[in-house]
Formats: structure tokens, C-alpha cells, sequence
């Protein structure tokens, strides 16, 4: 029956909500690892729904078919330009990410770390290690209590984006390459390192991103770079 793959699903789905669940709402992220069990589940339920239509009546066969109507306005309402371009989201930040990566693994050494605003591509394909200022893959800060009031959303809290500490992940663990998404570089709800990255990185534009290269890091090739190791202006 799929009464018990729906409950849980509604036991994972309460967990998310429970720790704060996905930035951003629309996207069901977080709930990929149980999706195939609810697709079991509407699966099991038509078979059985036809099942009793095939018995029943006409007004059965209705409801039936006006569900799967209004399902499938839902997900079209909702992601309608994924569905209709088949294009993934996010493709063209991921693809810039990328480009930027391939840059970074011919501009540094296998020892240099990236901290990573934009968690994920950009030390994977550069094959870097990864520091991650925002928590998600970093137990020191994953343990911090929540702060209130980040870039975009001043009054209230964002998931996977309020807890953070810059001391730690920049100034103690001196990355080797800083990533940062937003205006202001090192800066982040309401921690300001701008000063400190001005005097001990320079800016260096790659192909896809601009980002700061430690400038007294052995990790990184300057000789394959045409700026001074002096700081950005």
C-alpha cells in the first residue's frame, strides 16, 4: 500500500522543516534522497485508483482525471521554463563556475584550499580542497547557533546561509583562493573582512568569476600570473 511510503516521506519532509529547510522553496533539494519513494507512492495510488475506476463509475473516472489535470498545471506553473526549454537550472552559473575551476587548477598547486561562498563546483573541478565559510560541509560551523539578517535577506534568517564565522574560515584558515558571491568581497550578513583581504589578497580575473589569490601563498603559480603578489588595488 502506499500509505507507508507517504509517511516517510512526511517524516523526512517534517525533519527538513524542522532544521529550516531549503533556501529556496520552490526546489525540493533537500528531499531527493525519499522523492523515489514518493513516486512509489503515486504510482501504487493510480494503479489502485484506476483499479476502482475500472469498477466504479463515471464520476470516479472524472475525479480521477481532473487530479491528474490540476497536477500536472502545478508542476508547469512552477517550472514551467525548465520543463518547456529542458534546460537545468542554474546551468549558465554552473557553467561559469567551471570555467573559472579549470582556471584556478592551472593557476595554483594539488595543496591550495578554495573557500567557496558558491559551495560545490568550483573545488570540484579545480580538485582543491574546500573550505566551506557557510557551514555545510565544515562541523566547526554547522555548530554555530543561527544568525539573523544575511545579504539578501536582512530581517529574517536563510537557511544554509546564517551560520558562518570569517575568522575561522578566512583569517585562521588563510584559504589559498576566496570565492565570494555579492558585492563586497569577504563580507558576509554581519562580518566585514574586506580590509584584511585587501592587504593580504590580490583580485585576479579568470574566465567565468573574479576571485582573491592569497599573495603569500606558495600554493599558488604566480609565474603564471600577470600581476604583482602586492595586494588587490
Amino acid at each position: 500500500r502506499p500509505t507507508e511510503f507517504l509517511v516517510l516521506f512526511a517524516v523526512f519532509a517534517a525533519y527538513q522543516l524542522a532544521v529550516g529547510g531549503d533556501a529556496w522553496p520552490l526546489y525540493i533539494r533537500f528531499a531527493a534522497p525519499v522523492t523515489p519513494l514518493l513516486l512509489v507512492a503515486f504510482v501504487v495510488a493510480t494503479i489502485e485508483a484506476l483499479d476502482r475506476v475500472a469498477h466504479g463509475t463515471r464520476l470516479a473516472a472524472g475525479i480521477l482525471a481532473l487530479t491528474f489535470v490540476l497536477i500536472a498545471h502545478w508542476m508547469l506553473a512552477l517550472h514551467h521554463r525548465d520543463a518547456l526549454s529542458l534546460t537545468p537550472i542554474y546551468s549558465d552559473e554552473a557553467a561559469r563556475n567551471i570555467n573559472a575551476a579549470i582556471a584556478v587548477r592551472k593557476l595554483t598547486r594539488p595543496d591550495a584550499t578554495i573557500a567557496a561562498f558558491v559551495a560545490g563546483v568550483l573545488p570540484y573541478y579545480a580538485e582543491r580542497r574546500a573550505i566551506d565559510p557557510l557551514g555545510k560541509m565544515d562541523p566547526a560551523i554547522a555548530a554555530l547557533p543561527v544568525r539573523r539578517g544575511i545579504p539578501w535577506n536582512q530581517r529574517g534568517s536563510m537557511p544554509g546561509h546564517n551560520k558562518y564565522d570569517l575568522e575561522i574560515s578566512l583569517r585562521q584558515k588563510r584559504p589559498t583562493v576566496i570565492q565570494w558571491n555579492g558585492s563586497v568581497p569577504c563580507a558576509w550578513g554581519t562580518q566585514d573582512l574586506s580590509g584584511w583581504c585587501k592587504e593580504h589578497y590580490v583580485v585576479v580575473q579568470v574566465p567565468g568569476a573574479t576571485l582573491l589569490f592569497d599573495a603569500q601563498s606558495p600554493a599558488v603559480r604566480w609565474d603564471r600570473l600577470q600581476i604583482p603578489a602586492s595586494g588587490p588595488p
